[in-house]
């Protein structure tokens, strides 16, 4: 792990593309190493998969994707709906940290900074988001956060593996808020 390092915010843009994913690839390795085919975490068609995927994602407007950067490097990114839905609810699509980073209060810090610029566009009443049932440290991370976890389907790899998902839920953004703002402090 890196002691604290300085870390920027910033939007990340279409130029993002390959490196956020290779950084959910490096996380998936990490999370998932253990539940996934370790050939097709180190395939190019699975980073062609993570580039396609990432393509799509920056350019919905709908979306709104900030990474963290250490010394020109992007280490951390969080993609969410860029403003809640007409339930009132936002959607953290992905959450990654790269290892050597993880232990900072960087994710929480990109989690606030996520539902700060919700909260400009007219706040929301819920945020959500899914987590593969066996990645037991992303999971005890949103439970200390006050995540409530209900059963939620399954998402099938590109090795053809199929993971069990679960939803998290917060029905107070504002206390979650102040969770991860303080622990992120």
């Amino acid at each position: 792990m890196h002691k604290m390092a300085k870390i920027d915010f910033r939007l990340a843009t279409a130029a993002d593309a390959h490196v956020l994913a290779e950084l959910h690839l490096a996380s998936w390795r990490v999370c998932y190493g253990h539940l996934l085919n370790a050939r097709y975490l180190e395939s190019r068609a699975a980073l062609d998969e993570r580039l396609a995927f990432w393509r799509q994602q920056l350019a919905d407007v709908g979306k709104r994707i900030e990474v963290g950067v250490c010394a020109g490097q992007v280490v951390a990114m969080c993609h969410a709906d860029a403003q809640a839905d007409a339930t009132g609810e936002v959607f953290i699509d992905n959450l990654h940290v790269l290892p050597a980073f993880q232990g900072q209060g960087l994710g929480q810090r990109l989690m606030a900074r996520q539902l700060d610029a919700v909260e400009q566009q007219g706040g929301c009443s819920r945020v959500a988001l899914t987590v593969v049932e066996g990645n037991l440290p992303a999971r005890g991370f949103y439970r200390a956060k006050g995540g409530v976890e209900e059963p939620h389907g399954e998402h099938r790899y590109g090795d053809g593996s199929v993971l069990p998902l679960l939803r998290v839920v917060w029905d107070d953004p504002a206390a979650m808020r102040a969770k991860v703002a303080r622990a992120a402090a």
